[in-house]
């Protein structure tokens, strides 16, 4: 699971790419958009398929609740780990490759949060926003299930 969850913010960082359609003039902006959705749609929903198939270990393992209780804070994480790349440019990869620089600046925000307060909002909107799309995603089927 360690591994997983360094990567599974890559799936959702994709929607952020939208930010760069801020200059409709270049004469393509419904390409770009059309472009930039498809792929963040289809990072998304791999990355809900990918939190899917953990949340069903976890409940076999530990029960609806605490499986529950870790997907939301898998999401937070997930959206922490997006502002962290999209605003101080770290990858997955700086776990290994440049640790003291990536841990030194999550040091920096968890020492001085109202600093940082910014980060931490958007993280946690973002957070929640991706627990609200994965549990709608989840819950498609279920007006079908009796059809």
């Amino acid at each position: 699971m360690s591994f997983w969850i360094l990567f599974m913010p890559n799936s959702f960082y994709i929607l952020t790419d939208l930010f760069h359609l801020h200059n409709p003039d270049n004469g393509h902006p419904w390409f770009d958009l059309t472009l930039i959705l498809s792929f963040a749609w289809s990072g998304t929903l791999s990355g809900i398929v990918s939190i899917r198939q953990m949340e069903v270990m976890l409940r076999k393992a530990k029960g609806s609740l605490i499986s529950g209780f870790i997907i939301c804070a898998v999401m937070w994480l997930n959206a922490f780990g997006i502002y962290i790349g999209r605003h101080f440019r770290f990858n997955s990869w700086d776990v290994i490759a440049n640790p003291l620089s990536l841990f030194g600046n999550i040091g920096d925000m968890i020492m001085d949060p109202y600093e940082y307060r910014y980060a931490w909002a958007v993280s946690f909107c973002f957070g929640f926003f991706m627990i609200i799309v994965y549990y709608s995603v989840k819950n498609l089927n279920e007006p079908f299930k009796n059809v």
